[in-house]
C-alpha cells in the first residue's frame, strides 16, 4: 500500500495514463484480442474472468480520490490489487514517467516539424530496462548494439487508444500491423500530421484527470538499418507471382524487424473539456446523493410547478393559438 501511494504521489499523470489505457482496452469490443497483458489474478485456468475485471474497474476512483483513500485506510482491496498490478507488475521491463512538454520540442528538432501546428496535452516517457530481452519491447541489449552500429532517428506511429495498453507492455509488433499496402511491418512517419488520422479520439476512463476522451501517438526510436524500408522503390511479388515496384511515400518508414525500434514516448491529446464536464456531473451526483430528502422535495416542487403551468389559462390560451382546432 505504501509503495502504491508513493507511486501515485510521485507521478499521478503517468499512473492515470496507465489506468486509462487499460480501461480503454477493457471497454473495447475487441478486448479479447487487445487486453494483453491480462491481470493474472482474474484468470481461472485458461479462462478470463472478464466480468469480474469490469466490475472492479468500474469502481476505480480517480487518482486523487485513491490517494486520499490510501492515506486514511479506506481503499478497496480489489482496487489496490488491480492498480498495483497495472503500475508495477504489468510492465516489469518498463516504467512510465510524465515528461515536460518541452520534450516534444526536442523531438520535433529530430523529426522535423509537422505539416500543421499541433500540440499534445501530455508527453509520457517510457523508461525501458536494458536487461529486457523481448524483441517487441525493443529495449534490450540487441537494440543497444544495433543503435550503436547504425545510429537511430525518431518517428511517429498512430494507433487507437485501446491499443496502447498492449503497446506499453510489448511495444510495436510488426506482424500485428493491419496496414500492408507497401509490405508487412510497422508503419512510421517523421511527419506527425501523417499519423494523426490513425489515432482517432477514443474513450479512455471516466475518472481520468487527464481527460475522458483522448488520442495517442507513439514516438519511436528507430535503428537506421539498411534493411529499413523508406521512401524509395521497393520490390515485391504480386499475387500473380510477378515482381512489381512499390514506391514507399516520402517521410514513411516500414520496420519489419521488431528489434529495430522501441517506443520512447507517447503523445497524449486529451479532451480537457470532457474532464471538466464529468467532474461537474460527478459533483452534482454526489451532492444529490448526500441530500436525498432535499432533492426529492425540489423535484416534487418542480413537478407541481409543471402541472400548475399546464393547467393555467395562459397555457390553454397559448396552446389554442399554436394549435388551432
Amino acid at each position: 500500500m505504501d509503495r502504491l501511494l508513493a507511486a501515485l504521489e510521485d507521478d499521478p499523470s503517468a499512473a492515470d495514463f496507465a489506468i486509462s489505457a487499460f480501461q480503454s482496452a477493457l471497454l473495447s469490443y475487441r478486448h479479447d484480442s487487445i487486453l494483453r497483458p491480462f491481470p493474472p489474478q482474474y484468470m481461472q485456468g485458461e479462462e478470463r474472468d472478464i466480468s469480474s475485471v469490469k466490475s472492479v474497474a468500474s469502481r476505480l476512483p480517480s487518482v486523487v480520490d485513491l490517494k486520499k483513500q490510501l492515506r486514511n485506510g479506506t481503499a478497496d482491496p480489489d482496487t489496490i490489487d488491480l492498480v498495483s498490478w497495472l503500475l508495477f507488475d504489468c510492465r516489469p521491463s518498463c516504467r512510465l514517467r510524465t515528461a515536460h512538454l518541452s520534450a516534444f520540442k526536442d523531438i520535433q528538432k529530430k523529426t522535423g516539424r509537422s505539416s500543421y501546428a499541433i500540440q499534445p496535452s501530455y508527453v509520457v516517457e517510457l523508461l525501458w530496462s536494458e536487461s529486457s530481452s523481448l524483441g517487441g519491447e525493443g529495449a534490450g541489449s540487441q537494440f543497444s548494439r544495433l543503435s550503436q552500429t547504425h545510429g537511430t532517428f525518431y518517428a511517429y506511429h498512430g494507433s487507437r487508444v485501446e491499443n496502447f495498453h498492449s503497446i506499453l507492455r510489448y511495444g510495436l509488433i510488426s506482424h500485428l500491423n493491419k496496414n500492408s499496402l507497401f509490405g508487412v511491418g510497422t508503419y512510421l512517419s517523421t511527419d506527425l500530421s501523417v499519423c494523426m488520422p490513425y489515432s482517432p479520439i477514443g474513450q479512455s476512463w471516466t475518472q481520468s484527470e487527464l481527460g475522458r476522451l483522448m488520442s495517442c501517438v507513439a514516438i519511436c526510436e528507430v535503428v537506421n538499418h539498411p534493411q529499413l524500408k523508406s521512401g524509395r522503390i521497393q520490390a515485391r511479388k504480386s499475387e500473380g507471382g510477378e515482381m512489381v515496384d512499390d514506391k514507399v511515400p516520402d517521410k514513411y518508414y516500414i520496420v519489419g524487424n521488431n528489434e529495430f525500434l522501441r517506443v520512447k514516448y507517447v503523445l497524449v491529446f486529451a479532451d480537457k473539456d470532457s474532464k471538466k464536464s464529468i467532474k461537474s456531473s460527478n459533483r452534482l451526483f454526489r451532492m444529490m446523493s448526500r441530500h436525498k430528502v432535499g432533492t426529492m422535495i425540489i423535484l416534487y416542487m418542480l413537478l407541481l410547478a409543471v402541472i400548475g403551468f399546464l393547467q393555467s389559462t395562459f397555457y390553454m390560451r397559448l396552446s389554442r393559438q399554436l394549435f388551432p382546432s
